[in-house]
């Protein structure tokens, strides 16, 4: 019989800016378009298989993970202010350096378990709060990040970013940027600037109104998953295909996601 999934958090706490925001940084007002968003956080998982499987310390490994984890992700935050602040009506986020919600979890099954047949139920465990699309404006953070150390060594992380801040090319650069910042690399991740405000400036009437998207995202909240399973022989066939201009030498998700928005295209 198959072991039932358990997962018990170990700790639960916020990881604030490891150096003040300057005060000149201290608002961030919304455009237009960031306040008819709904008050929604996009989710995200990363996994990664364990480095050091047949290790006899897994426990020790974990804490020393999550103290890392815990202390890069307060060095990224420095360059992501408004990410570190709150929703002030609405209107703009105060970059107050309250920091992001930190969750880190032990989970008594193997990640492979989950990976060979991931189920949506199950994979909401591994984000913060089952619920992570409804947060309520003003009173919780913008970033919920939870590290779930499996019985194996391996890691699954959940990211969920507050999407009034953050699409999906912003999430992106934000976990890269953190990644960098873990790794300690050296490399320095490029954060564009775009100055939505002065294209589209916002109302003050819609400091106190719902969104007009509040009802997308129950449509969302019902929607099907799909789950695509690619075998390595495919996936080196995807990148052959799609390699050339500025994909020279395409990443799995870039070329599954190329090849999906291609197909896509053609109807």
């Amino acid at each position: 019989m198959d072991k039932e999934i358990k997962v018990e958090v170990i700790r639960k706490e916020p990881v604030k800016p490891s150096t003040p925001t300057p005060n000149h940084l201290r608002s961030y007002r919304f455009s237009l378009l960031d306040q008819i968003l709904p008050v929604y956080h996009t989710p995200v998982v990363l996994f990664y298989s364990s480095s050091n499987p047949s290790t006899d310390e897994p426990h020790t490994i974990a804490s020393q993970t999550s103290q890392l984890l815990r202390k890069s992700l307060s060095k990224t935050l420095t360059k992501f202010p408004q990410i570190a602040g709150r929703i002030r009506e609405n209107l703009s986020v105060e970059c107050n350096d309250e920091g992001a919600d930190f969750i880190e979890t032990r989970i008594n099954i193997p990640l492979s378990k989950i990976l060979k047949k991931p189920d949506p139920e199950t994979i909401k465990l591994l984000i913060p709060k089952s619920n992570a699309t409804k947060y309520e404006v003003a009173t919780v953070c913008m970033l919920a990040v939870q590290a779930n150390f499996f019985e194996c060594g391996g890691i699954a992380i959940g990211v969920c970013l507050s999407h009034k801040l953050a699409d999906a090319s912003t999430i992106s650069t934000f976990i890269n940027s953190w990644a960098e910042t873990t790794s300690e690399s050296g490399n320095e991740f490029e954060i564009l600037q775009l100055d939505a405000l002065s294209l589209f400036p916002p109302h003050d009437f819609l400091a106190s109104q719902p969104s007009p998207y509040e009802a997308v995202i129950e449509l969302i909240e019902e929607s099907v998953v799909t789950r695509l399973v690619f075998n390595a022989s495919r996936i080196a066939a995807l990148k052959s295909k799609v390699a050339g201009g500025i994909l020279k030498t395409p990443t799995r998700v870039e070329a599954v996601m190329k090849n999906l928005l291609l197909a896509r295209a053609r109807g």
